[in-house]
């Protein structure tokens, strides 16, 4: 795992002559795919395991859902028992379970669950926890556009240990360049999620970026 973080770690520093951003965001502001939907997935099994309860405030049980990928890796699915029954829950799950399979291998093995709520109200990551929160009707809007797989890329699986590292806080300074405009506003938070999807399409998709 630490072997391919650090490859990920030096693909994540910036192109060479790069004096401005190359784009406002990387994904809602771009029209091309970091991660397409052809790319080859590692999809196994998605297995209902119950209903639980889990650290999501409410009183009801969510359900639970883990899928499996040839890797060996698995990653948790809880749905908040506001999307339905089980049927509903399991749709929600399988959204999701589509963009996870396309991810690196040691960025699923980060990952501890995803939760998902009703409603329409961005995806956020809780780094220190590895898990990520969607919502339904955002995550219609996101698969619409081709993006559920560039939400869940970096956050919850690289942001700790690796935006704080000393060796990323050392490129920044030496650089002092941004890939995206959303990066540099905000290069603690965001700086390695953008440079992280820029520089994975520069490894598997180079003629999908800009010039």
């Amino acid at each position: 795992m630490y072997r391919a973080v650090a490859i990920c770690l030096a693909l994540l520093l910036p192109l060479p002559g790069l004096t401005i951003p190359l784009q406002e965001n990387s994904v809602v502001a771009t029209e091309f795919d970091f991660i397409r939907a052809k790319d080859p997935d590692a999809f196994h099994c998605l297995g209902y395991t119950g209903t639980e309860r889990r650290e999501m405030p409410d009183r009801r049980r969510e359900t639970v859902f883990a899928a499996r990928f040839l890797d060996g890796t698995e990653v948790g699915s809880w749905v908040h028992p506001e999307i339905g029954d089980q049927s509903a829950a399991e749709e929600h799950a399988r959204r999701l379970t589509g963009p996870l399979c396309k991810l690196p291998t040691f960025m699923r093995r980060s990952l501890n669950h995803i939760v998902v709520y009703e409603g329409d109200l961005p995806a956020f990551a809780e780094d220190r926890g590895r898990f990520f929160i969607a919502y339904s009707d955002n995550m219609t809007t996101r698969l619409s556009d081709n993006d559920p797989a560039e939400m869940v890329f970096v956050h919850s699986t690289l942001d700790i240990p690796l935006a704080e590292s000393r060796e990323w806080r050392a490129a920044q300074q030496a650089d002092n360049a941004f890939v995206t405009v959303y990066a540099a506003e905000h290069r603690d938070q965001e700086d390695m999620a953008e440079s992280a999807l820029f520089a994975w399409a520069v490894l598997r998709h180079p003629r999908s970026l800009p010039g």
